[in-house]
């Protein structure tokens, strides 16, 4: 596998952007689509506060695999389909 140099430093496969973008934009994808009315709905039953959910969304921190498997639960998606990448690039 070919690995290049990008954002600080940071090894990714070509191809591939940081994983947390991804999810982030995934997240906020699923929710927008779920019945959830309120971030502060989804977050309570994820077991954590709205600002956390924001700076996942905003690619700013990430949740731990658990977390992430307990959303991908709660908006009734597999967990895969917050991880893969459906931009275009």
């Amino acid at each position: 596998m070919r690995v290049e140099k990008k954002d600080e430093g940071r090894l990714l496969p070509i191809g591939e952007r940081p994983v947390e973008l991804v999810i982030g934009e995934n997240i906020e994808r699923y929710f927008l689509e779920s019945d959830y009315s309120s971030l502060t709905a989804f977050a309570n039953d994820l077991g954590c506060d709205s600002t956390r959910v924001k700076k996942v969304i905003e690619g700013k921190a990430v949740f731990t695999v658990q977390i992430l498997q307990r959303a991908a639960k709660l908006l009734n998606i597999k967990t895969i389909d917050l991880i893969e990448d459906w931009s275009d690039q």
